[in-house]
């Protein structure tokens, strides 16, 4: 098992979605041949495992923006260093996320998630932390692959009014727009 989230087909009706399970979803069986989505976690002894999800419910609950609290983290994609105060894309669940650039977006699982999903079911938590400019910069780098600085931003009005329904894990005050 790896350490990026990842989009795979059931092989069986056994596995439960996770956030189904936790949230209180309808059915938390993932049925065979559907796909599910798998968060990287470790079970006991350091190993490495998968906690699965609907794509769906991964889209509304298991992805948002932060501002870097340190400039520790690395980002999954490239290896790079994310600097202190950058927003960055989180995918997963709690502290069993994967750590991202924004720019780097297009290199994750939400293009696919957006096609398995669809755009009006896709969550982004913590947009509402970031300053407007820095918002929109995000939106671009997420949802259309620019995170430059021209050209406008889709979907904000969806996005804001779904975030709204479940806040993420709580983020860093808002900051300035830095580049990443």
């Amino acid at each position: 098992a790896g350490e990026h989230p990842i989009i795979v087909e059931a092989p069986s009706s056994k596995s439960q979605c996770k956030a189904c399970k936790y949230l209180g979803g309808n059915d938390p069986f993932i049925q065979a041949g559907t796909k599910r989505v798998g968060i990287p976690g470790h079970a006991h002894g350091g190993v490495t495992m998968y906690h699965w999800c609907h794509p769906v419910c991964f889209a509304q609950h298991c992805l948002r923006v932060d501002v870097a609290p340190t400039g520790r983290a690395k980002c999954k994609a490239d290896g790079t260093e994310i600097a202190k105060g950058a927003t960055r894309f989180l995918v997963g669940y709690k502290k069993e996320s994967t750590i991202y650039k924004v720019e780097n977006a297009q290199r994750t699982i939400l293009p696919e998630l957006i096609t398995l999903a669809g755009r009006s079911k896709v969550t982004i938590h913590g947009l509402g932390e970031l300053s407007l400019d820095e918002r929109a910069r995000v939106e671009r780098a997420l949802f259309d692959g620019n995170a430059g600085s021209g050209g406008g931003g889709s979907g904000g009005s969806s996005t804001s009014a779904k975030g709204k329904k479940r806040p993420a894990a709580s983020a860093a005050p808002a900051a300035a727009a830095t580049k990443a």
